[in-house]
């Protein structure tokens, strides 16, 4: 961790969710209680807010959408919050953890104040909100390069946040049955139609196993739920499948650990973080996008699958079934190895403090 030796900074912090239980965003609250002790305080604007217990030089300010308060409302609470803010405490950066909306809203004020604006932001989509706000960053702080594409400067690759410390490996729970999990949004981006076509296929070539996809419908793609249900049962793979709607973050190690391997299914692009909580979790992990290859190193041929092409993932849950025990234990390790090293909260903290240092 940065020297202790050096003064420390307050930060202002714009997030989505403070919310522990939160199945997408829970991890921010760990991320901040660790960024809390290598500051002097951090002032929290988020959108919305749940569950939580932070240090108490943390202190969190919600717009109020927990409570269903409008949009227009919101932008209003968020003003408020904001210039109580700045007028009270001499901020030395803001750090904005995929809010763009947020920190376009600050910026005039940050920039008449010379408050620097770290904006991380790690997804393919590039609206204009989100090309205002680089705009008005004094620096972006991104997973891999493939999740902004960009040869501005200001750019900086640190690598994704997850819990190394929460996402371990334990003893591997006994099933009687092979257990493929998917954990994340049911959303067509998911492509999770490739991995029921898989199952068909495993399953009229014999093996007996189990899968399980879980994590959050949106209304808007209750559809899309509907249609995965209706192929799983075309196929008649009923026994084989289940949905698991949201689970808590503190009960996703869980899920984890259970699992013979986890599935991502999405195209290349960003690093998905339910994929490296898995790995982290020592937990085997296949994907269909390329961008994991580097992080796999020599196992790639165990583990990487043509996008879309549910003969090919077929192929890799078939070999994984079958390799020996020596085998798996192999890969588990060194992709738990490879996330601490690339992709824990701890380094990524190293490296705001000291780009906040810098600024």
């Amino acid at each position: 961790m940065p020297s202790p030796h050096k003064q420390k900074k307050t930060l202002l912090l714009f997030n989505l969710a403070v919310d522990a239980r939160d199945p997408l965003l829970g991890f921010t609250v760990p991320l901040i209680a660790r960024i809390a002790c290598e500051m002097e305080s951090v002032h929290v604007i988020t959108v919305r807010t749940g569950t939580f217990s932070l240090p108490p030089n943390v202190f969190v300010y919600s717009v109020g959408r927990e409570r269903g308060v409008g949009k227009i409302a919101c932008v209003h609470a968020f003003y408020r919050h904001l210039f109580f803010i700045l007028r009270g405490t001499r901020i030395d950066a803001c750090f904005s953890h995929m809010n763009p909306l947020f920190t376009v809203l600050a910026s005039p004020m940050l920039f008449v104040r010379r408050i620097p604006i770290i904006l991380w932001y790690s997804h393919r989509y590039r609206g204009f909100i989100v090309r205002i706000a680089h705009f008005f960053s004094s620096r972006i702080v991104t997973s891999i390069s493939e999740a902004y594409t960009s040869s501005d400067p200001k750019i900086i690759i640190t690598g994704h946040m997850v819990d190394t410390d929460f996402f371990t490996p334990l003893s591997r729970e006994i099933r009687i049955l092979p257990f493929f999990l998917s954990m994340g949004r049911i959303s067509p981006i998911k492509d999770l139609v490739t991995f029921i076509r898989a199952a068909a296929i495993l399953r009229d070539k014999g093996y007996a196993f189990i899968c399980s996809c879980v994590g959050p419908v949106s209304d808007c793609d209750g559809g899309y739920n509907a249609f995965l249900r209706a192929e799983i049962k075309r196929l008649s793979l009923q026994d084989f499948f289940s949905f698991v709607s949201a689970v808590a973050y503190e009960d996703t190690p869980s899920y984890y650990r259970s699992a013979l391997v986890h599935v991502n299914l999405c195209a290349t692009g960003s690093l998905d973080k339910a994929t490296l909580e898995a790995m982290a979790c020592g937990t085997v992990s296949v994907f269909a996008n390329t961008a994991y290859i580097p992080l796999v190193g020599a196992f790639s041929s165990n583990l990487f699958f043509r996008h879309a092409d549910p003969r090919d993932l077929a192929r890799i849950m078939a070999g994984l079934m079958d390799a020996s025990p020596q085998t798996l234990c192999a890969i588990r390790t060194s992709l738990r190895e490879r996330i601490v090293a690339y992709h824990s909260m701890d380094s990524f903290i190293v490296q705001l403090c000291r780009i906040v240092e810098e600024l």
